[in-house]
């Protein structure tokens, strides 16, 4: 608590003392009469005391609100309430107080928002510079234009790709950079950009010094209150360069294998064909979009005797097999398979390439080297046996004859002489296959060989119910052929194609012409040959009939050979077999009959 108040008091009460004993002195009063001047004169100075007091703390409160608030310290207030000159004091020190803190408060608000001012910015210096290094440094060009074309802003790269100055760009139109090839279509494509708001296409421009750049454009709209456009320019002419490239290396690759002999193919993942050259679709008989349904396993067929194996190659992902494919119609194709692996760059297996040579004619030239030497080797048996079964039967005959009176010798001299001309008939038949008559080549109409055949075993057919349907090309060409040799071919695959239908049934024979040949095919809707079976077909000897000679194909063969033509077998079994013989409408050369002869 403040003294000033007490020694005020003591003062008062010193001085009131003072003046009673003056007055009693001077005065010489009674004491009696100076005691109630005495208690006045001290409740007055008590009275005085406590006003003062009340007044020095008000000053005390105002001084120590005004120290504190000088001290930084601005939530302090006084809390005196009486209507007095002190109170409205420290009231007023008290407003104070409240606007020394609102300022303070606002203070610290204005300083915390200039430090986010400022980190603001810092922020907007260095999104501005990022800015600037991202529209200045990249390798693309940028032009900022309006929706008419007008370029107001572009970078570095772009001044550099069109080797004009900033200003120079400045004072141009976007329009004008284009190739005047280029312009209409690349106006028409930022028209379509303006509609859809974004596009993106290619297009070629021209630099200050004439040099023609293939660009990329993105084209967006940046501001479509103000129209503005952004337009990214990419400069993709080694791009160009490379796709032009690889579309020249392409071309080049695919005219290689397109005209290569070999079939060649490719397969994705799945060894499904997903391309296929020409040689291999003409070979096969096959469209893609058909070799697309298959993989090279569905054009295998098994064969009855082993497949020859080839040494591995160096590279493990290529191997190299020999194989057997079927075409479409059914013809069986021979050939080595070579087939290299394709891998990812991570390495995954993406399908095969493969080079299919076809070897059938090596084949059949080995093949007719084989029978070449077996003919020669069944002529030589053939002569020597027939000489013999010419004996034999002489003796046979003229024993017959001798003992005609005697019933038993005369039955077993008939019985060796008919066996004897069976086996002679036979040896004919070796003789036939081996080396077939040089023949008489004239030009003759195929449809009346085939009338002669068909009139000649009619009765057979009605005989086993057999219906005949001919199809014939009226406007078929005359060809050159032996008449008498084509006839027996014609029989004995008619007759074939008979017996195939042992419960009667449709017999078709057609005919048709191409540009430089024939076709004759024989068709019956028996029980079908087997794979297995109709690979052996042409084999000499071989057959599946009980009492048949194997020699009946072979012979017609070699006698269509010697025509210079073909003949060919497709079958399914339960729906029936069809046999083409294919003839030249030309007579074969003299080297082509030699070769047939010696087959």
């Amino acid at each position: 608590m403040n003294s000033r108040p007490f020694k005020i008091l003591l003062t008062v009460i010193c001085l009131c003392l003072c003046a009673a004993g003056g007055l009693l002195y001077f005065l010489n009063l009674n004491v009696f009469f100076i005691l109630p001047l005495l208690f006045i004169s001290l409740v007055c100075a008590v009275r005085l005391f406590y006003l003062v007091r009340n007044r020095f703390n008000s000053i005390d409160i105002i001084a120590g609100s005004l120290e504190i608030l000088s001290s930084g310290n601005y939530s302090y207030r006084t809390g005196l309430k009486e209507n007095d000159l002190f109170s409205r004091l420290s009231q007023s020190v008290d407003q104070l107080a409240e606007i020394l803190e609102e300022n303070e408060k606002n203070k610290q608000q204005l300083e915390m928002d200039q430090e986010v001012f400022v980190d603001h910015m810092r922020d907007t210096q260095a999104i501005e510079e990022r800015f600037h290094r991202l529209f200045e440094n990249p390798n693309f060009g940028i032009f900022i234009c309006d929706f008419n074309g007008q370029i107001m802003e572009v970078n570095d790269t772009g001044c550099k790709l069109l080797e004009y100055g900033r200003d120079e760009i400045l004072s141009m139109s976007f329009y004008d950079l284009y190739e005047p090839a280029e312009l209409n279509r690349s106006i028409d494509a930022t028209k379509i950009g303006s509609e859809k708001q974004a596009i993106r296409f290619e297009s070629r421009f021209l630099s200050k010094s004439g040099r023609l750049i293939h660009v990329e454009i993105s084209s967006n709209i940046y501001d479509i209150k103000n129209e503005i456009t952004q337009n990214i320019v990419f400069d993709i002419s080694l791009r160009k360069q490379y796709e032009t490239g690889l579309k020249e290396s392409e071309e080049k690759f695919r005219s290689f294998m397109e005209s290569a002999n070999e079939l060649m193919f490719i397969t994705d993942a799945t060894d499904h064909f997903i391309y296929a050259n020409r040689a291999m679709i003409r070979a096969l008989g096959f469209s893609l979009d058909l070799l697309n349904e298959k993989t090279p396993s569905d054009l295998s067929v098994p064969e009855a005797e082993p497949k020859e194996e080839t040494g591995p190659e160096n590279n493990q992902n290529v191997q190299m097999e020999e194989v057997v494919w079927k075409t479409r119609s059914g013809q069986k194709i021979y050939g080595e398979l070579m087939t290299s692996v394709i891998h990812g760059e991570t390495g995954e297996y993406l399908g095969l390439r493969g080079i299919f040579r076809d070897v059938t004619e090596r084949k059949k030239i080995a093949e007719n080297r084989r029978l070449a030497q077996l003919g020669r080797l069944m002529a030589d048996v053939a002569h020597e046996v027939k000489n013999r079964l010419n004996a034999i039967m002489s003796i046979a005959e003229f024993i017959h004859l001798e003992f005609s009176d005697n019933s038993e010798i005369a039955e077993d001299m008939l019985m060796i002489h008919e066996e004897c001309r069976y086996m002679d008939d036979f040896v004919r038949q070796m003789l036939n296959f081996s080396k077939p008559s040089e023949g008489v080549y004239q030009k003759t109409n195929i449809h009346h060989v085939l009338d002669a055949v068909l009139k000649l075993i009619s009765k057979s057919f009605k005989r086993n119910q057999i219906q005949v349907q001919k199809s014939f090309d009226p406007k078929l060409a005359e060809v050159y052929i032996d008449e008498k040799q084509m006839s027996e071919v014609f029989m004995n695959l008619i007759q074939n194609a008979q017996e195939a239908m042992e419960k009667g049934g449709l017999l078709e024979i057609m005919t048709s012409g191409q540009n430089d040949s024939i076709q004759v095919d024989i068709r019956d809707h028996g029980a079908g040959i087997p794979e297995e079976v109709l690979a052996r077909i042409y084999d000499p000897f071989f057959t599946t009939k009980e009492k048949g000679t194997g020699l009946g194909v072979s012979a017609c063969y070699g006698i269509v050979k010697a025509h210079g033509g073909e003949l060919r077998y497709t079958s399914e079994v339960g729906k029936g077999t069809t046999a083409h013989v294919i003839l030249p409408l030309t007579p074969p050369a003299p080297s082509e009959k030699e070769e047939s002869n010696e087959a």
